[in-house]
């Protein structure tokens, strides 16, 4: 299938992409009304863009059926927003298959995560990378490295080789946390001529990785502080590392304790207090009633294997979550915008 690619994502994407979760309703069925309102207030807080159903999502445990509705969900909410959806398996044939289906449906861009479990070589996630780039040769990926979920890393060496042949490659979202290891990457796409770029994936590395030349995230923090983050890394674009860093440092604790158990139980935890009616936050600005209903009704629920957070977590992460609001609160208007 041949589509124009999304300007966004056509060539060298910046900027800060949200990686939703999945809503579900109290039955474990996908609510796409939140998923929708979750959508359209990402949109209206200023993101460039949204990944469905990658690791925040619970891809693996989404049907076929399920992924296809979600990504027409977020396709209809996301107005000129570009979608990314995730396509990346530990089986090539699926992950090709992934990628087809999702190009076909619309979204504009695949996910594209390193395989797990498999431990494979390193010519193996070449060849991987490779087989579905080539499936999709007119589709933008964003390939993932993960190791801390996944147990492997592509090479530098090997991502140079990629990203020079294969003009889809558009972009790295570095979730290593590992800025040596980021600064490796981030020379190795200069073979991309300035096509591709290198997008955090690790929240608490999030200002390093600007530092030292990322373009963007692909993040979980800004599912719930979209604005701040977003605004941090416009500081970051008019060389303000100052700004940035003065933005970002209220929310430090916060991107810390997201990840106090597995992603994504507590940021789903996180959005349900921050939308309950009479709970910790308010619903963000410029949402229909429908919307602002939708959002109040989110639930922590995720789908096992994931547990709902322990006793343990939910307090140390309730109570980063109210400190972070009280230092919000006692900032000048401005500032708290």
């Amino acid at each position: 299938m041949s589509v124009t690619p999304h300007p966004a994502l056509a060539r060298a994407p910046r900027g800060v992409m949200s990686a939703l979760p999945t809503p579900f309703d109290d039955r474990g069925e996908v609510d796409h009304a939140a998923l929708a309102a979750l959508t359209r207030w990402q949109r209206a807080e200023g993101v460039a863009g949204v990944v469905a159903y990658g690791t925040t999502g619970e891809a693996p445990t989404l049907s076929e059926r399920e992924r296809a509705e979600v990504t027409e969900t977020c396709l209809a909410a996301a107005g000129a927003l570009p979608v990314v959806v995730g396509v990346g398996t530990n089986c090539t044939r699926e992950s090709v298959a992934r990628a087809r289906a999702a190009q076909a449906l619309g979204a504009h861009g695949g996910l594209l995560v390193t395989p797990y479990y498999n431990k494979p070589t390193q010519d193996g996630l070449e060849r991987h990378f490779r087989a579905v780039a080539e499936a999709v040769p007119s589709w933008p990926l964003i390939l993932y490295v993960v190791p801390g979920r996944a147990g492997v890393t592509l090479d530098p060496s090997r991502l140079a080789r990629l990203v020079a042949e294969l003009p889809n490659i558009v972009a790295l979202k570095d979730a290593t946390g590992d800025l040596r290891y980021g600064e490796d990457a981030l020379e190795a796409l200069e073979a991309s001529a300035g096509r591709a770029t290198a997008l955090s994936g690790d929240d608490p590395t999030l200002l390093a990785h600007w530092a030292v030349g990322g373009a963007g995230a692909i993040s979980v923090l800004s599912d719930l502080c979209p604005g701040e983050v977003c605004a941090a890394h416009a500081a970051m674009e008019r060389g303000d590392l100052a700004g940035a860093r003065a933005l970002l440092r209220p929310l430090a604790a916060l991107a810390r304790d997201l990840f106090v158990e597995s992603n994504p139980a507590p940021v789903k935890a996180a959005l349900a207090w921050r939308f309950a009616e009479g709970g910790l936050g308010a619903p963000g600005v410029g949402l229909s009633d429908d919307d602002r209903r939708a959002l109040a009704r989110l639930t922590p629920h995720a789908r096992l294997p994931l547990a709902p957070l322990s006793a343990a977590a939910e307090g140390r992460l309730r109570a980063t979550w109210g400190a972070y609001l009280a230092r919000r609160a006692a900032l000048p208007a401005e500032a708290g915008a």
